[in-house]
């Protein structure tokens, strides 16, 4: 079978297959490649390549999230995760149903331009300090910030130095580094005990404008949060939408891959195609993701309807 991009020919053999698929992954094959086909660029169109993406992405259908965790272990919220059948990003399918008038006729309705999900979570963990200072008064908004305020914990710390056993029999055996230890860490508790007496001072001459302010800014972020809940409402249909349907996902990841081979043409790359399917799982220069892709493209030839 011979593929083209424009003036690019490239031969494409089917290898021998070590497995078998199920019908529905036959069929989301030849949907997606349906879907694909009809959205061209410059008269051709990268139907046979989503087929690969697909593959490659979710092995046709059978893993729906990706890009999970944090480079610290932790599990990443949905609008951060790469969804559905093509692994596509919640800010991408924005991107990409924003800049395409066809998507945007039909989607329109799932269209958000916002990040709202990050202002939202901003929102709210301030919202939840400002619940605190709801129903105190002047007298116990005083007694709040004064025990819970920097310079009090350095103080806490440096007391706990003078006041270490250990250091002491090593300060009264007059050892130099226990004798250094001790003078700093006195130093120390003096500097952040008359910054906390001045902050104390300051408090409390300004506790009942502060506590007012705090008390404002309570009703607006309660107002702001109300706002973006039907924004956010919008952002989780389009999760619900990549997750589950797979023709809406192909349709996105055809725009997203010419989107991909524009910009590489528009740098003047020696091959556009191969760094616009690198470029759709990250970097240029994917040439794993590349060859993993046509792999997966000589498997979903054999199951396409002729």
């Amino acid at each position: 079978m011979i593929t083209f991009i424009k003036k690019t020919f490239v031969i494409l053999s089917i290898p021998a297959l070590s497995f078998g698929l199920t019908k529905k992954q036959i069929k989301i094959i030849n949907d997606s490649y349906e879907v694909s086909k009809k959205i061209s660029y410059k008269g051709f169109n990268f139907a046979h390549t989503i087929t690969g993406i697909l593959g490659a992405e979710s092995s046709f259908g059978v893993f729906v999230i990706g890009d999970k965790y944090t480079s610290t272990g932790m599990l990443k919220p949905l609008y951060l995760s790469s969804l559905g059948y093509f692994q596509i990003k919640l800010s991408t399918a924005k991107k990409m149903i924003g800049e395409n008038p066809e998507l945007l006729k039909k989607y329109g309705y799932l269209y958000n331009p916002d990040d709202v999900y990050g202002e939202y979570i901003k929102l709210t963990k301030r919202y939840k300090e400002l619940v605190k200072f709801r129903h105190m008064n002047e007298k116990a908004f005083i007694e709040y910030k004064t025990d819970n305020n920097k310079f009090k914990k350095k103080m806490k710390y440096y007391e706990s130095v003078l006041n270490n056993t250990i250091w002491i029999k090593r300060y009264k055996a007059k050892q130099p580094k226990a004798i250094k230890t001790m003078k700093w860490a006195k130093r120390n508790y003096l500097k952040y005990k008359r910054l906390n007496e001045i902050y104390i001072k300051k408090i409390s001459k300004n506790a009942k404008s502060e506590l007012k302010i705090l008390k404002k800014e309570l009703i607006q972020i309660s107002k702001k949060r109300k706002m973006l809940k039907n924004k956010i409402h919008k952002d989780n249909l389009l999760i619900n939408k990549l997750l589950n349907d797979y023709k809406f996902g192909a349709e996105i990841a055809s725009y997203y891959l010419i989107h991909c081979y524009k910009l590489a043409k528009r740098f003047h790359f020696k091959n556009p195609y191969r760094q616009a399917v690198g470029r759709y799982n990250g970097g240029w220069n994917n040439m794993k993701y590349f060859e993993r892709v046509k792999k997966k493209m000589f498997l979903a030839q054999k199951y396409l309807k002729k």
